[in-house]
């Protein structure tokens, strides 16, 4: 626990060697700052995990055929 307050600390210290005078808008800066700063779209939100997810289809897909083709000798009642 002793090792997060230092660490906000030492980052509350490199944020006000900045210039950021308001301990608000110090503690609040993170949100303006990196990835966190880019405008979220509606596109953007719905594709977000469409890589991964159509991997994972793609995979699934793949799977079920291949247990098909191993079982078409036997009959399905």
């Amino acid at each position: 626990m002793e090792d997060r307050r230092d660490t906000l600390r030492n980052c509350a210290g490199e944020v006000a060697a900045l210039g950021l005078k308001d301990p608000w808008g110090r503690n609040d800066a993170w949100r303006y700052m990196g990835g966190f700063a880019d405008n979220a779209t509606f596109v953007g939100a719905v594709l977000k995990g469409f890589k991964w997810g159509f991997a994972a289809f793609v995979v699934a897909v793949g799977v079920e055929y291949f247990l098909e083709s191993q079982n078409k000798d036997k009959k399905h009642h």
